[in-house]
């Protein structure tokens, strides 16, 4: 089994004829390997994380995921990710929420505990009664469910 789980070759990604977001990207990064984006804001982050995640289509360059291109359901299925602030139902609770995610990914009943359990999410206050933070921990709560090969906690 091949241990790179994510690799890029000059993966761009420009707006119109002036605003490069990413520029000729080239990542190997290994199972088991902690990788970090750093830079100010507009140094392609967030841009390269949806490139990876299949959000966005890059302008040109290649990237596989799991073996997969991104965004192919195959890749999404081992993967867990939150880009940014996730957003979620404020009228149910945190395990109500975690149950929506289980429904839409196909992830069986018996795994949302997992999730629940490890960020304290089986109350059934609202979300919307509860801190800001708990929304972060819902995205959290749900990754462990799809038994993940590679996560990001953005």
């Amino acid at each position: 089994m091949d241990s790179v789980i994510v690799q890029t070759h000059d993966l761009s990604k420009r707006y119109g004829d002036h605003i490069v977001a990413v520029d000729s990207l080239n990542l190997r990064l290994r199972r088991g390997e902690v990788y970090g984006f750093l830079g100010p804001n507009g140094a392609g982050k967030t841009t390269t994380l949806r490139m990876l995640l299949g959000l966005i289509r890059p302008t040109s360059g290649k990237a596989i995921v799991l073996g997969e291109r991104p965004g192919s359901p195959a890749s999404l299925t081992r993967l867990g990710a939150l880009v940014e602030t996730p957003t979620f139902y404020p009228y149910l609770s945190g395990w109500d929420n975690l149950r929506m995610l289980a429904l839409h990914a196909g992830i069986p009943k018996d795994r949302i505990g997992i999730g629940a359990g490890e960020f304290n999410l089986a109350g059934t206050r609202r979300l919307q009664d509860l801190f800001a933070g708990h929304e972060g921990a819902i995205g959290r709560g749900g990754c462990p469910a799809e038994r993940p090969g590679a996560f990001d906690s953005g």
